[in-house]
C-alpha cells in the first residue's frame, strides 16, 4: 500500500532534472542570423545588449556581428539583462525595433522609454529586433 509520499512535484521547486538558471549556468544562445549558435554567459550582475559604436560605445553583449543584412536593426542600447532577487530579468531600454519575450512585446509607458522588467526562465525566447535568442542553462 502506497502512502503517496514523494509522488508529487515539490511546491515552488524546479522540474526534476531541469537545469537551474543561476549566474554560474545561465547562457544566451543566438538562434538565427550569420552567427547562429553563438553563446554568451550571463554571469555578470548586469549586461547591456546592443550594437557597438566604436570608439564611443561597446555593449556587454555585442550583437553587431550577428546582424542580418546591411541595415542595423538592433539599437546601440537595446536591452538589459540583470540578476536580482535570485532571478534573471530582462528589460527593453526603449529600443527602436523592440524586444519580444516569447512573442510578447516588452513596451515602455511611451515611445523610446524603457519597459518594466520581466523574469526569465530556461527556454524563454528573446527577440532583439530581428535576432532571436534562447535562454539556456548548463
Amino acid at each position: 500500500m502506497s502512502s503517496g509520499f514523494g509522488r508529487g512535484p515539490v511546491p515552488g521547486g524546479a522540474r526534476f532534472g531541469a537545469p537551474e538558471l543561476t549566474p554560474r549556468t545561465a547562457r544566451l544562445k543566438l538562434r538565427n542570423g550569420p552567427a547562429a549558435g553563438r553563446e554568451w554567459r550571463l554571469s555578470a550582475l548586469r549586461s547591456e545588449v546592443g550594437r557597438s559604436d566604436p570608439p564611443d560605445y561597446a555593449p556587454d553583449i555585442d550583437l553587431t556581428p550577428c546582424e542580418m543584412g546591411t541595415d542595423f536593426a538592433v539599437s546601440r542600447r537595446h536591452a538589459e539583462l540583470y540578476w536580482a532577487d535570485g532571478k534573471l530579468w530582462l528589460a527593453d531600454l526603449g529600443s527602436r525595433n523592440g524586444t519580444l519575450l516569447n512573442g510578447a512585446l516588452l513596451a515602455g509607458p511611451g515611445p523610446r522609454q524603457p519597459s518594466a522588467p520581466a523574469a526569465l526562465k530556461v527556454g524563454d525566447v528573446i527577440t532583439f529586433a530581428n535576432l532571436e535568442c534562447e535562454v539556456a542553462a548548463g
